[in-house]
């Protein structure tokens, strides 16, 4: 990741100049910015759930490896009311990019990943070591 050393007026300037540095640092200085996640782990596999609520189709989340990370990217809509102002928002909405460490006896060719009711769930298998080169994670995407 380059050093920057810049003073941004907004958060949409930091995005723009960053790039895809932006979440990386953006995720590690604050950890709670974005959807969160909850990792489980047991003696067969990893498993996280996080929750994305408002994706409508594969094509608006997308998992990768970068070893030894996987990453969790997309964009969580916003609800435009129209003729309302807001007087308290907590909710989430916009782009969001997470990073989570995988575990060293991770089985990268049998992840498997599914959608359903705005939750995410990536399971991943933990009992040997393999490459993580031209892995892609399928999602069993449930539009109900």
């Amino acid at each position: 990741m380059k050093k920057h050393n810049k003073n941004f007026n907004t958060f949409q300037e930091a995005q723009k100049v960053l790039g895809e540095d932006f979440w990386d640092v953006l995720s590690d200085a604050y950890p709670l910015i974005g959807p969160r996640a909850d990792i489980l782990q047991s003696k067969e596999e990893m498993v996280v759930i996080m929750d994305i609520p408002g994706i409508r189709t594969q094509q608006d989340i997308k998992i990768s490896l970068q070893d030894p990370y996987l990453v969790i990217q997309g964009e969580i809509p916003n609800i435009e009311v129209p003729h309302y102002e807001y007087l308290q928002q907590e909710r989430f909405y916009g782009s969001f990019r997470k990073k989570i460490k995988m575990p060293s006896n991770a089985i990268y060719q049998q992840l498997k990943a599914s959608y359903r009711y705005g939750i995410l769930q990536i399971n991943i298998p933990t009992s040997g070591r393999t490459s993580s080169d031209d892995v892609t994670v399928p999602i069993e995407f449930f539009n109900e």
